[in-house]
């Protein structure tokens, strides 16, 4: 089971690693080649915002996206830092790792 603390320096470590990628970067094939770098975050981002809702007791909302794919290291960071605050509880938690788990074998 992953705890709060390892699945935030987790998170982390991927926006640190993709945050001075450039539009054309993200716009590239995934390893896997069925979408784009962009759509995988994409996906990741609104699951953990789906959990992070979930957690908090609110309405689960689309996360809008950003003007360019740049801003994605930015909502990445925003919507794992809601999850974690949220005190999640352990199926959260496994849901989030394995975006995290997705996004470190798609991105690379």
């Amino acid at each position: 089971m992953v705890d709060v603390s390892t699945l935030g320096r987790e998170a982390g470590r991927i926006a640190d690693a993709v945050r001075h990628w450039s539009p054309a970067r993200w716009r590239s094939s995934t390893v896997d080649e069925s979408v784009d770098r962009a759509q995988l975050m994409s996906d990741a981002i609104q699951r953990v915002a789906d959990a992070a809702a979930d957690a908090e007791g609110q309405p689960r909302r689309p996360v809008p996206a950003p003007d360019s794919p740049v801003g994605l290291t930015d909502q990445w960071r925003v919507v794992m830092a809601d999850l974690l605050a949220a005190d999640p509880g352990a199926k959260p938690l496994h849901d989030a790792h394995e975006q995290v788990a997705r996004l470190r074998s798609g991105l690379w």
